[in-house]
């Protein structure tokens, strides 16, 4: 029988995700094209389906003392101009830039995107987010962010404009017909005439249609109204899952609700988080951890903890259980992240012990050889919980070649993970049909 193959996408942060992972690097790479160059040719030296930039349009300013020994996206490049830059140094991997529907005009993101598309060939993708930091409605001379309900209602008439905007010429609408003086057919370039709650848009594209007749849609949201978006409109969810049963139950959940939103359930692909640290053994990769751990003071763990979750810790005893009384009853944030803050309180660990354990967020985590982890990795496919996983890493670009110079070519041994493209696109290499083209009218 043959087995199924995974797709990968590469998380690429600054300096990975762990609260320490700065102080492994002698240099601020942060700016630093050519790092990220480097990192993304490897990234396609290995077969990536993609890689993948988180993003928020703001700098978290509440304790400038902490931040400033936790950057987390403090000091981030805007992404579409920084996957441009790499887009003209790779050929094949996916390029997929979070961007927001409550802080951008749909205009803008459509012709961005598009162009995007255009110079990389057809490797563009959308991780369309709602934005959940107040920060960012400061910076644009908001007091607050609209209410959640509001942010997801905008965004479901985001989306429907900027697919309309791709659709404003059809495939063939460029002619370049010297001799009979038209550049492009009239008949087939078609306006956008839209009037919802949130948006109202007349008006054409002035960007052909892409490559991909559209950029990958991806969503990483887990309330219920991310996931309705995600079963309508997303071709990739970012799944934030802890654990196989939880990612088993997920996993169903979203491939049904795909199927009741009209979608065949291949429609949407269900790509997991996965924190990885490999080594030559596993206690090897756990001295790694320990590592990490030693160089992130108690404070910046417990604000790190408590920005994620939206549940203040800070100043609370570290070697006693977290009183239940400071879990909020509800939250504006990341719910994943509220979630699993909650779940660990409620273990009665020491608050010492749900820091550490939090560092990597709600993602699973694995530590240990290749073969270890590729292990890990194809038990999660097997047991449909996952069509692929995010690869992220603790500590920057050494954890990351690690994981290119020893897993990859485990799980290409094993029959998991492609040793070429399939394609030149996106939509290639994760099996996706190319939208073709709509009318609106």
């Amino acid at each position: 029988m043959t087995k199924r193959q995974m797709h990968l996408g590469f998380a690429m942060y600054n300096y990975g995700t762990h609260a320490g992972g700065w102080k492994l690097s002698q240099h601020d790479i942060a700016t630093n094209i050519a790092h990220f160059v480097k990192l993304a040719q490897r990234a396609e030296a290995a077969k990536f389906d993609m890689i993948f930039r988180a993003d928020a349009p703001s700098s978290r300013i509440e304790d400038l003392d902490i931040r400033a020994r936790n950057p987390g996206l403090n000091n981030a490049m805007e992404p579409l101009m920084f996957f441009s830059a790499l887009s003209q140094a790779t050929t094949h991997i996916g390029l997929a830039s979070t961007l927001s529907t409550t802080f951008n005009p749909p205009y803008n993101l459509a012709r961005q995107l598009a162009t995007l598309d255009h110079i990389s060939g057809g490797r563009a993708a959308w991780n369309a987010v709602t934005s959940a930091h107040p920060e960012t409605a400061h910076n644009w001379g908001m007091d607050d962010l609209p209410p959640k309900a509001e942010r997801y209602a905008r965004a479901r008439e985001f989306v429907e404009v900027v697919k309309r905007l791709w659709d404003t010429y059809e495939d063939d609408a460029i002619l370049h017909d010297v001799d009979g003086g038209y550049y492009f057919d009239p008949d087939k370039l078609h306006i956008t005439d839209f009037e919802g709650e949130h948006i109202k848009l007349y008006g054409a594209l002035n960007v052909a249609r892409c490559p991909q007749g559209r950029p990958v849609m991806i969503q990483a949201g887990a309330s219920p109204d991310g996931l309705d978006f995600a079963a309508h409109e997303a071709e990739v969810i970012f799944a934030m899952t802890s654990t196989l049963e939880k990612s088993k139950q997920f996993y169903a959940d979203m491939k049904a609700r795909t199927v009741a939103a009209g979608r065949g359930e291949n429609a949407l692909k269900i790509v997991p988080g996965l924190n990885v640290i490999v080594a030559d053994s596993r206690a090897e990769a756990e001295a790694r951890y320990r590592r990490l751990e030693d160089l992130t003071p108690d404070d910046v763990k417990a604000q790190h903890f408590s920005q994620q979750t939206s549940i203040n810790v800070v100043g609370l005893p570290m070697d006693e259980p977290v009183p239940l009384e400071v879990i909020p009853p509800s939250t504006r944030m990341i719910k994943s992240f509220f979630e699993r803050g909650i779940e660990l309180i409620e273990t009665r660990r020491t608050l010492r012990e749900i820091v550490q354990e939090y560092s990597f967020r709600p993602n699973a985590v694995v530590m240990g050889t290749a073969a270890e982890i590729s292990d890990h990795m194809e038990e999660w496919i097997d047991e449909n919980a996952a069509d692929g996983f995010n690869v992220i890493t603790p500590y920057g670009a050494e954890g990351f070649y690690d994981f290119c110079d020893q897993v990859i070519p485990e799980l290409q041994r094993r029959g998991r993970f492609r040793t070429e493209y399939s394609g030149p696109t996106l939509r290639d290499h994760f099996g996706l049909e190319r939208p073709e083209w709509r009318a609106y009218d």
